[in-house]
């Protein structure tokens, strides 16, 4: 996992001796446990290995502190290692017969000293798992009394369930009885190892029986967390209908990277991942270093020939290295999405330039669904997410490096900003954004190739105007408008007053159905989806009104801020001038561009797109 850099007390080589591998062996370490605290250490050709077990764990906290021996040789290892191999040790010794019991585990079979073999072992971690008997996990001993087991025991039992089962435990007494253990299960999954970005290449890399979770003295197979994290998939729809409580406790076996893990290693054995869906997937995942929040990835993605895992470089030219190779690899600009300032604005501690994403701490925040891995579509919304839109039909092109920039790709101005307002919502769950809108619009939204009633226009804007799991618009169906439906349904009568007072309280189905008829709205999958959005987007976007008439949300930005569509890359961008040249505050959503809309049908050349100009970004 290499989550940590160790002190030098225990990564010093009077502490822990290795025996460099030899040149064209492709060799690797594996530990021999001898005892519970204690093992031999040796290096054996990766295509001859024994069998062995390959270790799953959070470094946590790195103070060397438990004694181990290692070739006879005494040491202090971190507690949580000491805990793992201890807990592993006996597993092993409990369910198989064999002599000898073999190892992998980072911390001891990689030379953290070493920056070059770092680099090479860390490019062949996919492989050692993938090729171990057997991946054990281990997220730590049970600090919580019986928690463990309660945790298990209610996930084993929904991993079995069937339909039947789920009708028939329901409801007792007006409650819904299987989720006694809410506090259980919310510690189990609040352990360090369920966050951490090295582990989902851990178990991405090994099919699902192959796996075991060990938490305090318990465990519990892989594939029986699967079942269980697909049957609740499944009922999502009866999800949202349940309490708060019971809501959170869902929520949390939904999060805590389960999802994701399971959702990235199950296609991954199908089929290698997107560089870019991986990455928005991965954003709240960690890692003590910021440079394996990218080489954690590489063996789950594409190759990419020109980029290479180097422990010498600083974080800033591996960041830089890595956006280049995706342009290059990619052949677009997509990349720019996770650009900006101001996705964490606290800092920049890389001194990054602006076209490079901050990969530390990305942020993805336009998509429709946020949580796009705790539904039963994750597999589309990782294939889909970057399909949404296509605000540019035209491949990208760079011009040669200036004085200004070394980073100068083509484009063209949607328009400047001319007035902003916060996210903070407002009376009904309006956050003021449509009265704003109609002060400025009037009744209509027009724009050359999008005119409609501006509270159409408005629910169409902050839901993103696409149902991301079909890929549709919302607006492609006769008589039925499918999550706007949804979400005017959760707001009208609220929103009453308001619309009074704007004079639109007449013929609201009518305005926004484009006919006559009752409204048919859409309830089950979506209706939780479109509140988690709605409310995500709120928290953190801004909407915006440009000086020509379109509006949109998007990161932080003031008034004078520009619009811009940058070739190569699908969704617009809010650039902000500063001297001679720009800074990508982040993308953003402008209702009447997503889809190509401003330039229509014509040669795809660059060379021919009036209006188009070089950026220089800082």
């Amino acid at each position: 996992m290499l989550q940590y850099i160790l002190p030098a007390s225990w990564t010093h080589a009077d502490k822990l001796n290795h025996l460099p591998f030899l040149p064209g062996l492709d060799e690797i370490r594996l530990l021999e446990l001898t005892t519970a605290t204690s093992g031999r250490l040796f290096n054996i050709p990766r295509n001859s290995c024994s069998r062995y077990f390959a270790i799953s764990y959070a470094w946590g906290d790195p103070t060397p502190v438990a004694p181990y021996t290692v070739n006879q040789r005494k040491i202090l290892i971190p507690r949580s290692l000491s805990q793992a191999l201890t807990r592993i040790y006996k597993y092993i010794r409990k369910s198989t017969t064999e002599g000898e019991v073999y190892v992998w585990v980072d911390a001891l079979c990689i030379n953290q000293n070493d920056n070059d073999e770092k680099a090479a072992q860390v490019a062949r971690m996919s492989s050692v798992y993938q090729n171990s008997a057997k991946v054990l996990v281990h997220l730590g001993q049970d600090g919580y009394g019986k928690e463990s087991e309660a945790a298990i025991a209610t996930i084993r039992s929904w991993g079995h369930w069937t339909k039947d089962d789920f009708n028939r435990n329901w409801w007792e007494d007006g409650r819904f009885s299987p989720l006694t253990n809410n506090v259980a299960l919310r510690n189990f999954f609040s352990r360090p190892w369920w966050s951490r970005v090295w582990t989902i290449q851990e178990v991405a890399a090994k099919s699902s029986p192959h796996i075991t979770i060990l938490s305090g003295d318990r465990e519990i197979e892989w594939s029986l967390l699967a079942k269980a994290l697909a049957f609740w998939l499944d009922r999502e729809s009866m999800i949202e209908r349940l309490g708060d409580d019971v809501d959170d406790a869902i929520s949390d076996f939904l999060k805590g990277g389960l999802a994701a893990k399971i959702a990235i290693g199950f296609v991954y054995r199908a089929d290698r991942h997107k560089w870019l869906s991986v990455l928005a997937a991965t954003t709240q995942f960690a890692s003590t270093d910021p440079r394996d929040k990218i080489y954690a990835l590489v063996d789950i993605c594409p190759p990419l020939p020109n980029f290479l895992i180097s422990y010498e470089k600083p974080t800033d030219q591996v960041f830089r290295d890595f956006t280049e190779a995706m342009i290059e690899h990619c052949n677009n600009l997509e990349i720019l999405q996770f650009a900006g300032v101001n996705h964490k604005p606290s800092a920049n501690p890389h001194n990054l330039p602006s076209w490079v994403p901050n990969f530390e701490h990305l942020d993805h925040p336009i998509f429709p669904y946020p949580n796009m891995l705790n539904t039963r579509h994750s597999s589309k919304h990782m294939s889909n997410s970057f399909k949404i839109w296509n605000a540019s039909p035209y491949p990208h092109s760079l011009e040669p490096p200036s004085p200004i920039s070394s980073f100068r790709p083509k484009g063209m101005q949607v328009g400047a900003i001319a007035e902003v307002l916060p996210p903070v919502p407002g009376a009904g769950g309006d956050p003021g954004w449509l009265y704003a809108a109609y002060r400025r619009f009037g009744t209509q939204y027009d724009t050359p190739m999008l005119k409609c009633h501006i509270l159409q226009a408005y629910i169409r804007t902050i839901l993103g105007d696409y149902y991301a799991n079909a890929n549709q618009k919302l607006m492609s169906y006769t008589g039925r408008f499918g999550l706007a439906g949804t979400f005017w349904h959760k707001h009208r009568a609220a929103w009453a007053p308001l619309l009074q007072k704007m004079d639109l309280s007449g013929g609201l189905d009518e305005i926004l159905l484009g006919q006559k008829g009752s409204l048919t709205v859409q309830f089950g999958d979506h209706d939780r989806e479109v509140t988690r959005a709605t409310r995500e987007k709120w928290r953190t976007l801004h909407f915006f009104m440009t000086k020509n008439g379109y509006m949109g949300y998007g990161p932080s930005c003031r008034a004078g801020d520009v619009v811009c569509i940058i070739f190569g890359c699908s969704v617009p961008l809010v650039l902000r001038p500063e001297g001679q040249g720009f800074v990508i505050l982040g993308q953003c959503f402008v209702l009447g561009v997503m889809d190509g809309e401003l330039f229509g049908p014509g040669p795809g050349d660059v060379e021919l797109v009036e209006g188009d100009q070089v950026f220089d970004i800082l």
